[in-house]
């Protein structure tokens, strides 16, 4: 929810001394200037703030003349004032059974009455400074002010305060102080600045962390080489001990550091606070939901609080102490006004224990997944809400253990298959501390944990805030992988028609991550992993679609490898296109190399094959140096290289 440290308190105006909800409680009478959060709305309705009544029974003149030529009118008038307005008006001129009031001046019964109204609509007011104060003021807007308004907008009203009972509400409701205003302006929410030195920070960050995988990967490779030629243990020791990390593994060792493990949940988290691409309303918004079912003590609750400390605007509920009304929207009995609830009022929300929701209130958050809004129906009236709301939830097995070490069936996840199938991304948790050397080594860990202070994530928050705004989109060859990855697993499966949309959210968030304006088939490739590794969990067999370019640069090794003399690059590709009809459809017709990126790119991460030597540039060839035994899957690079 909003804290104080989310408004921007420069635009309050100090003049007045805008005053916080809990102060604007205090207060029965006079003149007001505060400020809140809307969480509830009513319906617009009609009040009247001024009543004139005049007497249009004609009367005789007092001269001698005809009394059809003088007649006049009466004219008495009575002109009322409604300081508030009121919506219901019972007039002087009116006795409410039947029988109308006598002119005092004519003693006439004719009456012309005149109305100024408003339009009206009464909103509250949640304490900003203090969300969990429990502090709601009611402030009734008229006319224009009423317009344009949004659920969870920060807002300065200034008005006159009056005790009164809540509007709509019947003589026997106990009376409260309302605020009416005759003024509203919007806050902004304290805005994270990204300025142009952070994102060449960021950059640099990337750029450095790139270098630094490709120095770890040939460290690890030369302590190897070292082991194997000199029988050094020690050697070994030192490559096993060395893990290279990429630039998301990074981010990921910034995340949760106090959590021990859990690499995969908590790269799923950071594409949960990023988000895909938004390309519309409701299923397009971009949301990815995570949800993380494992026993207890695992560490699943507080990497929500973690993940919510990152994220602004964010909220957290409990499961075994809220109902699914409550945290998306409720309808007073006596105002008919609208409550919102946490989902709809926060731009992400970490459902705790969601397992503990019955089954039939887990219905009403299937629209928040699916389509970012919901309807209410209360008292004849009729409410449709927007809830761009990211979901992170946790939940426990039905069983204390999970039945089986090595799987887990889906009706070990406590939740409704509707509801847990609206869900990106699924994690499952496991306590594998169920040996006296793994306690020892957890133990470890957790005793330098517990020495470090809090995490500092303002140069993350920023990161992450950054990430969110870029935009990647798809090269060709991406899309057609991550199409044929969907198309060609089990129709019986667990990968769904709604899965074909979880892939590409999580592809685009994966790029975002990166700081990529290509989603390219790297990233195409660890987003098909991504997804094989959280249905691995189900033991479900999945089929990951081989990078065509990865394909092509493996069949050209082989073609080399088994040649005893320099080829060129067009033989090459002649022979390569022969054997394998995906390359034909990866390289194109065009076989100038000058022309051709996708075989410039192959070229270039030929020529950094170590048993590889480019023995001529006019025309281009290639020759396999080294036995058979010498080459190595990690020789190859890990991704193949970009064209300039």
């Amino acid at each position: 929810m909003t804290s104080s440290s989310d408004i921007d308190k420069s635009l309050l105006d100090k003049q007045n001394r805008p005053k916080s909800v809990l102060e604007m409680k205090r207060q029965l009478e006079g003149d007001v200037t505060g400020y809140g959060k809307l969480i509830g709305f009513s319906e617009q309705y009609v009040v009247v703030s001024r009543t004139t009544a005049e007497c249009t029974s004609n009367v005789r003149c007092a001269c001698d003349a005809s009394p059809i030529e003088h007649a006049r009118p009466c004219g008495y008038a009575v002109d009322i004032k409604y300081n508030p307005p009121v919506p219901i008006i019972i007039s002087i001129f009116d006795t409410g059974n039947g029988k109308s009031i006598v002119c005092p001046r004519c003693k006439g019964i004719d009456f012309e009455v005149k109305m100024e109204r408003r339009i009206a609509r009464l909103v509250i007011l949640d304490d900003a400074d203090n969300p969990n104060a429990n502090a709601h003021q009611q402030v009734i807007l008229y006319d224009d002010m009423v317009q344009d308004l949004a659920p969870g907008e920060l807002v300065q009203v200034e008005g006159e305060m009056h005790v009164e009972r809540k509007a709509g509400s019947n003589k026997n409701s106990k009376m409260d102080n309302v605020l009416h205003a005759i003024s509203i302006k919007c806050l902004k929410k304290k805005e994270v600045v990204i300025t142009d030195y952070d994102k060449k920070t960021f950059y640099k960050w990337k750029e450095v962390s790139q270098k630094e995988y490709a120095k770890e990967l040939e460290l690890v490779k030369q302590y190897e080489q070292w082991s194997k030629e000199y029988q050094c243990e020690e050697c070994a020791r030192y490559a096993r001990r060395i893990v290279p990390m990429t630039f998301v593994d990074r981010q990921v060792a910034a995340f949760a550091p106090n959590i021990v493990g859990h690499k995969l949940p908590k790269r799923g988290l950071l594409r949960s606070i990023v988000g895909a691409v938004p390309r519309g309303p409701g299923r397009l918004s971009g949301r990815i939901h995570t949800l993380k079912v494992g026993e207890k003590g695992t560490g699943k609750s507080k990497l929500g609080e973690e993940t919510i400390s990152l994220k602004p605007n964010s909220g957290h509920v409990s499961g075994t102490h809220a109902s699914t009304k409550t945290i998306t929207a409720i309808v007073d009995p006596d105002t008919k006004t609208l409550m919102l609830g946490v989902i709809p009022l926060s731009e992400l929300v970490a459902i705790d224990e969601v397992d503990k929701i019955p089954p039939e209130e887990q219905a009403r958050l299937l629209n928040v997944l699916e389509e970012q809004h919901f309807s209410k129906d209360a008292y004849g009236n009729h409410y449709e809400v927007e809830a761009e709301t990211t979901i992170i939830a946790t939940g426990n097995p039905t069983n204390p253990k999970w039945l089986d070490p090595n799987k887990i069936e889906t009706h070990e996840i406590n939740i409704l298959d509707t509801l847990r199938d609206r869900f990106t991304q699924v994690y499952i948790f496991r306590d594998d501390n169920d040996t006296e050397d793994k306690r020892h080594a957890f133990a470890s860990e957790m005793n330098a944990i517990r020495k470090r202070p809090a995490p500092n994530y303002t140069f993350l928050r920023k990161f992450l805030i950054f990430a969110s705004t870029i935009k990647p989109d798809y090269c060709r060859e991406s899309e057609e992988m991550l199409n044929k990855f969907w198309a060609q697993q089990n129709p019986g499966g667990l990968m769904n028609n709604r899965f074909y949309n979880h892939i590409f959210k999580i592809a685009e968030a994966e790029a975002k991550l990166q700081l990529s304006d290509i989603i390219n088939e790297e990233i195409a490739t660890q987003t098909m992993e991504s997804m094989r590794l959280m249905l691995l969990q189900y033991a479900e067999n999945v089929k990951v679609v081989v990078n065509p370019s990865q394909i092509t640069y493996d069949k050209f090794l082989e073609i080399l490898e088994n040649s005893k003399a320099g080829i060129t690059i067009q033989e090459l590709r002649r022979l390569a296109c022969k054997e394998d009809p995906q390359i034909i459809a990866y390289l194109g017709t065009n076989r100038t190399l000058e022309h051709n990126w996708k075989l410039k790119r192959v070229v270039q991460s030929l020529r950094k094959h170590p048993n590889v030597r480019e023995m001529n540039s006019n025309p281009l060839v290639f020759q396999w140096f080294g036995d058979k035994s010498e080459s190595d899957a990690s020789d190859a690079p890990d991704a193949l290289i970009e064209p300039d």
